[in-house]
């Protein structure tokens, strides 16, 4: 889970966030980067939450995946709806219609013709760009042009060391809502995240992922008190350290020096539609 400048966003899958490793924040961009591990065949969504108590502006969030374009979601300001958080689980393709995002196996060619085609410098990165804006009203769903898998075929020489990419799900029935008609209050984002993903076995032979690296179980992940907003790229490093008991050690967590003020619960708000 990625968190900068009051937000926060996390990829998805089977409805439990994925771990985030190396996670690296650039202050001056407002640019929030991490590696997460993908699954071929396994669908996933973007989620993201606006933490702050009181919201005077409309926010955007837009999705790009493999540098294309996937449409979002508005976060409206407090007192328009219930919910502080958005969700992004698949591209429109009609105004009753979704294919999911997915990872899938990249389709390799060494076919010349392909070396200029797509955008490969984003092949195996998602983006989430969160924008302040003005709601200037709503309009009839936008469906987006879904690229073929002819488009998605990679020239092997510009494959970045990935066996994977985002693919489209089968088409399935989405409920008809409005699309939001915005503006943008600003040339430059809030806050950017990068989610970089790779299979797990790469992440382990690049040393990104630990090849013993293991998830704590739940017991161990305890919910921070409301009045201390936590996450988990605050928690630096699990140290282990001996107890006095043979063969029992148990688990410090040793957290960061927090670089960003304390923010109160967020409320939550419903949010609309942006495609």
């Amino acid at each position: 889970m990625l968190r900068l400048n009051g937000f926060r966003a996390w990829i998805s899958v089977d409805h439990k966030p994925l771990e985030a490793y190396n996670i690296e924040i650039d202050a001056h961009q407002n640019i929030a980067t991490c590696w997460v591990p993908s699954t071929a065949g396994k669908a996933f969504s973007v989620t993201w939450q606006d933490l702050a108590r009181v919201r005077t502006l409309a926010t955007s969030g837009r999705v790009t995946a493999d540098g294309v374009s996937c449409g979002g979601k508005v976060i409206p300001p407090i007192g328009v709806r219930k919910s502080s958080k958005a969700r992004r689980s698949g591209i429109r393709t009609g105004p009753t219609s979704v294919r999911p995002f997915t990872f899938g196996k990249l389709d390799l060619t060494d076919d010349d013709r392909y070396l200029d085609k797509g955008p490969a410098h984003a092949l195996g990165e998602i983006t989430l760009s969160i924008h302040s804006v003005s709601i200037e009203g709503l309009t009839e769903p936008h469906a987006r042009s879904v690229p073929t898998d002819d488009e998605g075929i990679v020239h092997e020489r510009a494959k970045k060391a990935t066996s994977h990419r985002v693919k489209w799900g089968d088409e399935v029935k989405y409920h008809r809502r409005c699309s939001t008609v915005v503006r943008d209050l600003a040339r430059a984002p809030v806050v950017t995240f990068v989610f970089k993903y790779r299979p797990l076995d790469i992440l382990k032979a690049t040393g990104i992922v630990p090849k013993s690296a293991k998830r704590l179980p739940r017991r161990e992940l305890k919910r921070p008190r409301e009045d201390v907003v936590t996450s988990d790229d605050e928690v630096k490093s699990l140290v282990l350290e001996d107890n006095p008991r043979p063969r029992t050690r148990r688990l410090k967590r040793i957290k960061l020096e927090r670089s960003l003020k304390r923010e109160s619960p967020p409320i939550k708000r419903e949010v609309i539609d942006l495609t």
